[in-house]
């Protein structure tokens, strides 16, 4: 779709993909694997400026790569039978990539239509003024990751998103663990402290009330009842009388 020096769009596929990047992860968040598939124009033969000047790649360096059907087809067998989820930065490239998979009326039951937009987890994390979403450059900068691959490459960027995805899940796990002990901790029972009864204390305070000495056989029973009533052996839920309420008409 290209006239002279003007590039006329196709509504059906505005923008086509010629890199996907992709990176592999387990349950632990573990990079297990890594995936990039180069692809040849084929609805826009010129690239634009501007995405020259960003990603350092032209037409000419996609002259001898394969079509997206193709380069498609390796990246669902890069995906694999598993179930998974995509974490992607922002949801323009899952957008973009099912759009371009529908333009060529490819299967796209491969593709999870559920995603983790880690631009956002960033930007919250980061506290960002008025929901604002930060780049990805800066995110990885706020995070203090050391920047050694460059920028606006399909799979370097999944590799810092990856990284970035990484150390989010693992403060958000320090934290929970950090609750559980807390919690662990309040609700742990304290130690049962054991009383010891001072008798003879005891007799002398009852023989105070009585006026006299106690006999042996009396000092056996007044230590057995001070025992049942410290257990409340003895004691019943006590019954609360219920209130009559006085219903008014108005």
């Amino acid at each position: 779709f290209e006239t002279g020096k003007k590039t006329v769009i196709n509504p059906e596929c505005p923008y086509e993909i010629f890199q996907i990047g992709a990176v592999k992860m387990d349950d632990d968040l573990e990079i297990v694997d890594t995936g990039n598939f180069l692809i040849k124009p084929k609805l826009y033969g010129r690239m634009h400026p501007f995405v020259k000047k960003v990603t350092g790649m032209g037409e000419e360096n996609l002259h001898n790569e394969k079509f997206f059907p193709e380069r498609y087809s390796k990246f669902l067998e890069f995906i694999g039978d598993e179930e998974y989820i995509f974490c992607v930065w922002g949801r323009v490239d899952m957008v973009t990539i099912l759009r371009n998979a529908e333009f060529y009326h490819l299967n796209d039951d491969r593709l999870s239509k559920e995603y983790v937009d880690i631009q956002s987890l960033a930007s919250s994390t980061l506290q960002r003024p008025g929901g604002m979403q930060i780049g990805l450059e800066n995110a990885v900068d706020s995070f203090n990751l050391k920047k050694d691959r460059p920028f606006h490459d399909a799979l370097n960027d999944a590799l810092y998103t990856a990284e970035i995805f990484q150390l989010i899940k693992q403060e958000e796990w320090r934290m929970q663990a950090e609750l559980e002990k807390k919690t662990a901790t309040a609700t742990k029972k304290k130690p049962r402290q054991e009383y010891q009864i001072r008798t003879e204390a005891l007799f002398e305070s009852i023989e105070k009330e009585l006026g006299r000495k106690l006999e042996k056989k009396e000092r056996v029973l007044f230590k057995k009842v001070y025992h049942m009533g410290r257990d409340k052996i003895f004691d019943v839920v006590k019954k609360t009388a219920k209130k009559e309420t006085k219903k008014t008409t108005k």
